[in-house]
């Protein structure tokens, strides 16, 4: 059963979640997830190679990005939103 925080709505939201930068909701995140430099994904279909964010930026609509680099392959980088990398069924934190 999952526990209620109420401080997660604003009033008269209409049932809105409540989100900031960094978190993973409407604006490209998770309440409970921050991207970091340092961090290291795997895809789950391809768990042998290793991603780590090099840089964290937030695009002009404000969501949140990261550029990675392969950890074997150092000249082998993409971008990639916080939702995609969050997203459990693409990505998996190392």
């Amino acid at each position: 059963m999952r526990h209620f925080d109420p401080s997660i709505w604003r009033d008269g939201a209409r049932g809105r979640r409540v989100t900031g930068p960094g978190s993973l909701g409407s604006r490209g995140g998770g309440p409970h997830f921050r991207l970091q430099a340092g961090q290291r994904f795997h895809r789950t279909d391809f768990p042998t190679v290793i991603w780590r964010v090099v840089t964290v930026y937030h695009d002009s609509q404000g969501l949140e990005h990261a550029t990675l680099e392969d950890e074997s392959r150092r000249l082998d980088e993409k971008t990639l939103s916080a939702s995609a990398l969050f997203d459990r069924s693409r990505y998996r934190l190392v």
